[in-house]
Formats: structure tokens, sequence, C-alpha cells
């Protein structure tokens, strides 16, 4: 009786060790070889589906690392915020809430303090230079992605450059901003209007239209982009053109889920995505803003561009904004002086 249960309990042991073996050798054999598994990602953003970021990069990216990966991965979107707020775009990604998700740092400031670099001031006049500075710092300074922790980086990128949209009161000149309230997309942005002594709101861009619709705003800085994407031509009346600010976005990927892909598919996704994927995302943004201004040009819209000289004296007086998020940056132990010398020099 006892050789009988000692023979069972052997070969118990014997069969675990086997199955050990086999469900090693297939999870190394899939690692190595990419294996067969099929992976749906999902992807998430307060952005519309129907937004030329989605129609014109995303889902064609995402067409051709399916068709790279012989259909292993597909994707689930949720756009248009149906998974979270503007402000909860990355922990939806860092918490596996959805697979990958496309938001905009200065929905969440403090959670960013380094890449409110992005929206300072007069740091290039398309999506395609600001999003060269943009990754190329991300490349040389670690601390960019260290703040994107639990996400693999899939591309950064930038919007084009911000005007400054109003309706209702006339607008000939930047002093005509004073007392109105602006919509701001960030942080960096309030101070900018501030500086122009105008009173910054904050507010989702998906609100922007109807609250200038009703006179809850005055106006919002906005990208040219806008116009196509969300019609904020059909509340406005005037627009300074300065070039004002850019703001920084983000793709990011749940580092569990990283983990888990093939390193086939990794590498699939890897040679796709990255500067190349950032710099189409940035030709968007600049195709739709050309596209804008060439309607609003067609459209009752009155236009004040500001001059040179205009722009290097508002420069002089948004100075202090670059002084105080140095002295922001190196009180919290972060290279803002050496960034910032880096990105001048990138500049000129």
């Amino acid at each position: 009786m006892h050789i009988i249960k000692f023979k069972n309990i052997c070969l118990f042991f014997l069969l675990t060790l086997i199955l050990a073996f086999v469900s090693a050798c297939s999870s190394s054999s899939s690692s190595e070889g990419g294996g067969d598994e099929e992976v749906t990602l999902s992807i998430s953003s307060h952005i519309d589906g129907n937004h030329s970021q989605f129609t014109k990069m995303v889902e064609p990216l995402m067409e051709e690392i399916e068709e790279e990966t012989d259909g292993r991965i597909t994707v689930d979107y949720h756009t248009g915020g149906a998974l979270g707020k503007p402000s909860q775009d990355f922990d939806i990604a860092s918490s596996g809430t959805a697979d990958i998700s496309i938001g905009q740092y200065g929905y969440t400031p403090n959670k960013f303090p380094l890449a409110g670099f992005n929206d300072l001031p007069f740091l290039g006049d398309s999506s395609v230079e600001t999003t060269e500075l943009a990754w190329d710092l991300y490349e040389e300074f670690p601390e960019f992605g260290e703040e994107l922790e639990g996400t693999k980086v899939l591309w950064l990128f930038k919007i084009d450059p911000y005007q400054i949209f109003t309706t209702g009161k006339k607008v000939e000149d930047i002093d005509d901003v004073k007392n109105l309230k602006i919509r701001t997309p960030s942080d960096e942005g309030s101070q900018l209007l501030e500086n122009l002594g105008a009173n910054p709101v904050s507010m989702d861009i998906g609100d922007i239209y109807e609250g200038m619709n009703r006179g809850t705003i005055d106006g919002a800085l906005l990208p040219a982009s806008t116009v196509i994407n969300y019609q904020l031509d059909e509340v406005t009346d005037y627009i300074i053109e300065g070039n004002f600010m850019t703001v920084g976005l983000y793709a990011v990927m749940n580092q569990d889920t990283w983990d888990n892909l093939s390193e086939e598919d990794q590498e699939v996704i890897d040679n796709l995505t990255g500067e190349e994927a950032a710099l189409k995302a940035a030709e968007v943004y600049d195709a739709d803003g050309e596209k804008g201004w060439e309607q609003v040009k067609e459209e009752d819209i009155e236009i004040y561009e500001l001059d040179d000289q205009e722009k290097e004296e508002l420069e002089e007086e948004f100075q202090p904004m670059y002084d105080d998020w140095i002295n922001k940056m190196e009180g919290q132990g972060l290279p803002g002086q050496d960034i910032y010398d880096r990105a001048q020099e990138i500049i000129e």
C-alpha cells in the first residue's frame, strides 16, 4: 500500500516536471520566433476617431503593423474619450485599461513637469519643426522618458502652432486681448495669456465650440488645424496669427503589454513607430493647418498677423516664463538649464 502511494507521488512529480519543461520550451520558442499567438491591442484617446490623426496616421499605421505581423496583431479603437477624460489618457495606458493611449501632456501638467517645455512660447513655426526638436530632446535626455514610466514610448509629436481665436469683440492687435477670457491648453499657455493681460480658462478642446458660441469664453489659444477637425471657424470672428506656442502629445503602450509581445512583433512595431511615426503625425497636423488657413481666409474672419518686431518684443516679455520653468526644474533635480540651452542650439 505504501509502495503504491510512493509510486503515485513519484509519477505525479515526474508529470509535473515534464509539463513545466514543455511549457518552458513553448514559451521560449514563442518569444524567440514570434509564435502564432494573436493579440488585439486596444487604443484609447480623447481625440475623436474622425480626427485626421486617426484617419490619416494611426489607422494606416496600425494596418501596416497588422500586415507586417501576418495578422497576429489587430486593433480595437476607443476614441473620443470613450474610456476616460483627456486628463486620464496616460493613466489609461499605464494601468492597462487600454493597451495604447494617445494623449496631450498639458491636460495633466503636474504629472509631466519636464514635458511642459514643449508648451513654452516660440519654439518653432510648424508641427514638423517642433516635433523634430521634441524628439531630439527626448533622445538626448532620458529624464523625458522617465516621466512616462510604466509605458513603452511609441512616438511623441507636436500640434501645429497656436494662434488666438476670438469671437464678438473686435480684435485688431495684441493689446485687444486684455481682459478677455481665453481658453488655455496648458499651464504654460495660461502664463502666456496672463502676460498678454488675458484671463486664461481651462477647458477641454471638445467644449470650446460651445463655449465660444454661448459666450462663456471670448476665445481660445488654438492651432489652425482645429478649423478642419473641430469646425471652430464657425464660431470665430478674429484671429491673431503669431505662432505663439505648440503643445506636446504622446503615444504610449502599456509596459506589460509590450513585454508580452513576441520579439518578432516588437521588432515590427519598433521599425514602424519612433521618430518616423512622430514626423508622420506632425505632417498630418501641418497639412490640416494649411487647409485651415486656406479656409479661414475664404471666410469673413479678420486676421491680424504679428510682425517680426512684435514677436521679438513678446519673446523678451515671455523670457521670465523660460526662467521660471528652468528654476522649477532645477529645484526638482531635473536638467532644466541643460535642456533649454540644448534646445536653443538646435533651434539656431
